[in-house]
C-alpha cells in the first residue's frame, strides 16, 4: 500500500540523495508544510498524524477539517496519512512562527458509544459485522479480508445462540464499537486498524507459518558454539485450550458460562 519501487539497484542508491517530496492538504488545500510525522500500526486502532506549517494559520486549517499528507521522492509519492482535524487549539507568543496541527484516522469514529446500543443481526461473519460497523459510523473507506480460520476455508460466524442476547451481536450503550473491534477479531488472530493509505483495514495478522523445508543443522561445542542446554518441566505444559465465555440463564432459571474447549 505504501511501498516505493525502483527500477535497479543503482536507482535504489540513489534516492538517498534525492530531495524529499512533502505534500500535505487540508480541508483540499495544500499548505506549506515543513515537517510531517505519521504513525500506525496493525495493534494501533487510530492512526494519527503531526503536522508544522508556517503561520499564519489559514481558513482552511480548521476541526474536523479533512488531512491528507503524500511523501517519497520525485515521481515515487505515496499516501502517508488521510485523516482529519478532531480538535483546535490555538496559542500566540514570541517564541515561533509555526503551527503544529494533530490529526487523527477514520477509525477514531468507532470511539464513541451509541445511545440506543447496537444491535447486529446474527449469526453474522466476522467481516460482515466489521462492514455493518463501518456503515454506521461512515467511514469513507473500508476493507476486510475474508475472515476465516486458520485452514482457510471455515468461515468466522458470530452469534446464533438464542440464549445469548438472541442469538444477535449486542452493544450496549456503555460499548464503543472501538471496544468491541479490539477485543473480537483479536481472538481469532485478526486486527482492525487505520493504514497510511487512509482505509479501516480488517486483516489475519497471526496464522499457521508458511510450509518450508527442515534444514538439518550440526553444532559441535567449540567448534560453532559455546554452549547446549534444555530444560524440561511438567507444571507449565498444557494439553489443550479452556476458551470461557459469556453467562446467561438457562430454561431452569440457572446461570451458566459457555465453556469450550477442544
Amino acid at each position: 500500500m505504501t511501498a516505493l519501487t525502483f527500477a535497479d539497484v543503482d536507482e535504489a542508491i540513489a534516492a538517498k540523495v534525492r530531495p524529499v517530496r512533502l505534500y500535505v492538504r487540508i480541508g483540499g488545500e495544500a499548505v506549506d508544510a515543513t515537517e510531517a510525522h505519521t504513525r500506525h500500526g496493525v495493534d494501533q486502532l487510530v492512526g494519527t498524524c503531526t503536522v508544522y506549517v508556517r503561520a499564519p494559520r489559514t481558513a482552511n486549517i480548521a476541526i474536523n477539517a479533512e488531512i491528507e499528507i503524500e511523501a517519497g521522492y520525485a515521481g515515487a509519492t505515496r499516501r502517508r496519512f488521510h485523516g482529519f482535524i478532531p480538535n483546535d487549539e490555538s496559542i500566540t507568543s514570541t517564541s515561533g512562527h509555526m503551527l503544529r496541527i494533530d490529526g487523527v484516522g477514520w477509525a477514531s469514529r468507532f470511539g464513541h458509544p451509541e445511545r440506543a446500543g447496537i444491535e447486529i443481526t446474527g449469526p453474522v461473519s466476522l467481516k460482515d459485522a466489521f462492514r455493518a460497523l463501518c456503515r454506521l459510523r461512515s467511514i469513507p473507506t473500508y476493507l476486510s479480508d475474508d475472515t476465516t480460520y486458520v485452514d482457510g476455508v471455515t468461515e468466522i460466524m458470530l452469534g446464533g445462540n438464542e440464549y445469548i442476547n438472541g442469538g444477535h451481536i449486542r452493544l450496549d450503550n456503555r460499548t464503543a464499537p472501538a471496544a468491541w473491534l479490539q477485543r473480537v477479531p483479536p481472538l481469532f488472530g485478526y486486527r482492525v486498524f487505520d493504514s497510511p493509505d487512509g482505509a479501516v483495514r480488517l486483516a489475519r495478522i497471526s496464522g499457521l507459518p508458511p510450509a518450508f523445508e527442515p534444514v538439518a543443522m550440526h553444532y559441535e561445542q567449540g567448534v560453532n558454539c559455546h554452549s547446549l542446554s534444555k530444560s524440561r518441566d511438567r507444571d507449565p505444559m498444557v494439553t489443550y485450550w479452556e476458551v470461557m465465555g459469556a453467562r446467561y440463564t438457562d430454561a431452569d432459571g440457572g446461570t451458566t458460562q459457555i465453556r469450550s474447549i477442544p
